[in-house]
């Protein structure tokens, strides 16, 4: 009864139906409402304020992604530390994505993204999307902006 309402509501947003495929493939293979939201209103939200994506992977890229993480932490999960590089970070869309499957792995060592541009052309957005993401999954990582080698955002699990 409750998926009917929720099928319902579903075919009379414009949003969904245009496209449907693609936040479907959302739901199935990234299977969390903070990016599916991020997906579906093209943009994140923060200070109330909608702030358009761009310069982002687009959704299949994300759902292969999300998949290969995945699929790479199932098969070496044996592994006692899981080291991540991210060239580029932008408004950090990638990042969730990977974060998303990475979160669920406790034995994450490190995160660093390379990005000299992250304060300077994007105003620290990936940080500040990163940061409500990880309050939203109610994770405690230490997400901070810093210079590495002029050129670096890095994220480190808090010790």
């Amino acid at each position: 009864m409750i998926d009917n309402i929720i099928m319902d509501a579903k075919i009379k947003d414009k949003t969904y139906i245009k496209y449907k495929v693609e936040l479907d493939a959302v739901n199935k293979y990234i299977n969390n409402t903070f990016i599916y939201d991020i997906f579906y209103n093209y943009g994140f939200t923060i200070n109330n304020t909608i702030v358009p994506l761009d310069s982002n992977i687009n959704v299949y890229e994300a759902c292969f992604i999300s998949q290969l993480v995945k699929i790479y932490i199932n098969t070496y999960k044996q592994k006692n530390k899981l080291n991540i590089l991210e060239i580029g970070f932008a408004r950090g869309t990638s990042c969730l994505i990977i974060m998303n499957q990475v979160l669920q792995y406790k034995y994450l060592k490190s995160y660093d993204i390379i990005d000299p541009y992250q304060t300077v052309q994007w105003k620290d957005i990936g940080v500040t999307n990163v940061n409500n993401f990880l309050h939203f999954m109610n994770k405690k990582l230490n997400i901070t902006s810093r210079k590495f080698n002029n050129c670096s955002t890095k994220i480190k699990k808090k010790i």
